[in-house]
């Protein structure tokens, strides 16, 4: 198989560097008159050229360096991760990173369908049909509980955290004790097929979840809202089952 290659536009995506259309002035505003009126390559060039003085500077320059050296590491971490599950695909099915992945996968798509996942879309489809669309963001937080049962997550641990959170810990300070890269991404995975299981049947709420994953991942996990949503879940879960 011949490689893929990489855009410079795929890049910039992974970046998310852009300008503001707005600001580009008369010279930005030139480049789009030429291409819309159908002009030579050549003089669309030029355009772009002056357009692009207007827009580049010293701060643009260093934001992009800095996300261009993260990107790296980013992308470092991914052939790990591939060499990785290369490393995996000769062992026992049992024992294969590989396999096991996949079938989690698939499991999560028959969840999906559960009484527990399916009904919550349902319900906030519901909730949504009735709600103003610029409150569609905060109703939507609600489902990310019904990613829980996919985290493994020790129960120790969890039980632990949740009380002192009860006994007067905040929910930053329970976010960020619980929080780990590698959960939170878990739970966004959970939620976005859980989304595209219910896509044809709750559009509504399967608009408003794909919204939230799409936005970017928060540094501090205080500062994630779904994931803020799911350890209060947590809590609510453990305050159900008390005893009394």
């Amino acid at each position: 198989m011949k490689p893929e290659r990489v855009s410079l536009d795929e890049i910039l995506d992974d970046l998310d560097v852009s300008v503001d259309p707005t600001a580009g002035g008369a010279p930005l505003a030139l480049v789009a008159d030429r291409l819309a009126a159908g002009a030579s390559r050549a003089e669309v060039t030029d355009a772009a050229a002056e357009a692009a003085a207007a827009v580049w500077t010293a701060e643009r320059a260093a934001e992009v360096k800095a996300g261009l050296a993260e990107l790296r590491k980013r992308y470092t971490e991914r052939l790990q991760a591939i060499d990785a599950a290369e490393a995996e695909l000769d062992s026992p099915p049992g024992n294969n990173a590989v396999a096991l992945a996949l079938v989690a996968r698939a499991a999560v798509e028959l969840w999906a369908r559960a009484r527990r996942g399916y009904d919550q879309v349902a319900l906030l489809e519901d909730e949504l049909s009735r709600t103003p669309l610029d409150e569609h963001r905060s109703r939507a937080l609600s489902i990310a509980p019904a990613a829980i049962p996919i985290l493994e997550l020790d129960r120790e641990e969890v039980e632990q955290a949740v009380s002192r959170f009860l006994g007067g810990e905040s929910e930053a300070w329970l976010a960020r004790e619980l929080a780990s890269d590698g959960r939170r991404r878990s739970m966004r995975r959970a939620l976005g097929r859980l989304a595209d299981a219910g896509s044809e049947e709750f559009p509504l709420a399967t608009a408003a979840i794909t919204g939230l994953l799409a936005e970017p991942l928060a540094d501090d996990s205080a500062e994630d809202d779904l994931w803020v949503g799911l350890v209060v879940g947590l809590a609510q879960q453990q305050l159900d089952f008390e005893p009394g």
